[in-house]
């Protein structure tokens, strides 16, 4: 049986649908896709360490489309995945990174820590949210840690992040870099 891991408890379902605009992603090594999902309305894909699993994982990325949601301000968006954490984790919180454009495109960046994860009870969980707000569908990434991650490894995954966009080969401010 597939566990939903708390990160994803949080949102709904959603991926790919138009052929215009899409996330570009460059999943770094070990990582492998382990889970993919396609709906109509959108999609999620998760990839995880060549040795763990879906229910037991230590670090995962996960990247959700949902385009029935292309008109969502972003930051109420965040205030409201917050909420729901605190619903299902007491003691959860989330703090803003940043703000701004990428690409042509509205982009959040923030984190949630959930002390003790329903999910895995005893242990924490972390998450990276990248938050983008498309013509089409809002687009989140996330990176997600099972433990207290050192601070080198939060820089690695928002380095990592910051790159990873929206992009339409038909929009001229809004590149693909094929």
């Amino acid at each position: 049986m597939h566990k939903v891991p708390l990160c994803l408890a949080l949102s709904m379902l959603a991926l790919p649908a138009v052929a215009e605009e899409r996330m570009q992603i460059a999943i770094p090594g070990p990582f492998e896709l382990a889970f993919e999902q396609t709906t109509g309305t959108g999609g999620i894909r998760e990839w995880i360490f060549p040795d763990e699993t879906l229910e037991n994982w230590t670090r995962m990325i996960t990247y959700q489309r949902f385009a029935n949601l292309p008109d969502v301000e972003l930051l109420p968006f965040m205030n409201l995945m917050t909420g729901r954490l605190g619903e299902i984790c007491p003691g959860a919180s989330g703090q803003i990174a940043s703000m701004g454009e990428q690409n042509g495109y509205e982009v959040s960046v923030f984190f949630t820590e959930c002390p003790d994860s329903p999910a895995a009870p005893g242990n924490p969980e972390i998450t990276l949210y990248k938050l983008m707000r498309g013509m089409d569908a809002l687009h989140i990434l996330q990176f997600a840690w099972r433990y207290k991650p050192h601070r080198d490894e939060v820089q690695v995954a928002i380095q990592w992040s910051t790159p990873q966009m929206l992009c339409d080969p038909q929009k001229p401010d809004s590149p693909c870099q094929d």
